[in-house]
């Protein structure tokens, strides 16, 4: 099984994450090089930003995508560079960087 992230992957993730962002006021975009090249080895980047100027609540969502992605030990990894707060997610192996604009 490959533990590639291609677009057909991505889009189910992006889907449940879509559904989680929605009812607490963000939205999610596909971004990096599964957006770019149609796949990548690497992970799969998604962007979070706010529906409106209120913004959002961003525990509320740690706490949703913990139950979807199952973070687990030290997958939990935050790092910030310019504005944005990113965090690191696994899914079945594969990573996920979460960007918090």
């Amino acid at each position: 099984m490959s533990m590639m992230w291609t677009l057909e992957t991505a889009l189910p993730v992006l889907q449940a994450v879509e559904r989680i962002c929605a009812d607490r006021g963000a939205h999610c975009a596909l971004g990096g090089s599964v957006l770019h090249k149609g796949g990548s080895e690497k992970d799969l980047d998604v962007f979070i930003y706010p529906h409106n100027k209120q913004g959002y609540e961003k525990d509320s969502l740690l706490t949703a995508f913990s139950k979807l992605l199952k973070w687990s030990g030290e997958t939990q990894l935050h790092f910030q560079y310019d504005d944005k707060d990113v965090v690191q997610f696994f899914l079945k192996d594969k990573r996920i960087d979460v960007f918090f604009l």
